[in-house]
Formats: structure tokens, sequence, C-alpha cells
């Protein structure tokens, strides 16, 4: 038995579905190239993530990024520290430029 409660991290799902059901799910983490809101520092969120695919995670998602070259730059810091499992780039489909001109994430960015 389980309670909600019990996964207060990804990492506690990972080894949950690894313990209980072995291999029969493909499991999906998400990655941050941008470190996430709540980690301590970059290396710190790339331990996590390096820890969620050493339970059992088969491949990593990314957060969406708005450069390319830190898609790459973590991809490149994964590997360093022995990340081998796929990292498939989280994007965002731009329907119209309408919609791409006004989003307000874009004024982040803008220089």
């Amino acid at each position: 038995d389980y309670d909600i409660n019990d996964f207060q991290y990804a990492i506690d799902l990972v080894r949950f579905i690894r313990h209980n059901y072995g291999n029969y799910f493909t499991v999906v983490v998400a990655g941050y190239p941008i470190p996430h809101p709540e980690s301590l520092d970059k290396n710190h969120d790339r331990q996590c993530l390096k820890e969620k695919v050493d339970a059992g995670a088969d491949y990593i998602i990314t957060q969406l990024f708005f450069r390319c070259e830190d898609y790459v730059q973590f991809v490149r810091e994964c590997r360093m520290i022995g990340i081998t499992v796929p990292i498939i780039p989280g994007i965002c489909a731009i329907n119209s430029y309408e919609s791409n001109r006004y989003d307000p994430i874009n004024k982040l960015y803008d220089n």
C-alpha cells in the first residue's frame, strides 16, 4: 500500500515504479537546462537528475529552454557526470507569429 504523500519527489515515484513493476513501464523524467527554481545550484540539480536516472529512468525530457546553447551545455554536463540515457529537448510549438509575439515569456529574452 502507498499514500500520495509517499511521493514528495520524482525519484520517489521512479523507485516505486521500478520496485513494483520492474521494466514494464518506460519511465521518463524531467530535466532542467536552466536549474529548477527550488534547486540549490546547477550542480545539485544535475546530481538529483543523475539519481533519478540511476533509480531507473529511461529517458529525460527537458523543460523548456529558449537558447540552443542551454540545451547543448545541459547535455554536455549530464554526460560528464555519467548520465547516458537519451535527453530529448522539450519544445514549445509556435502556432502563429501573433502567439509568439505576445507571449509574455519572450519578453524575458528580448535583448
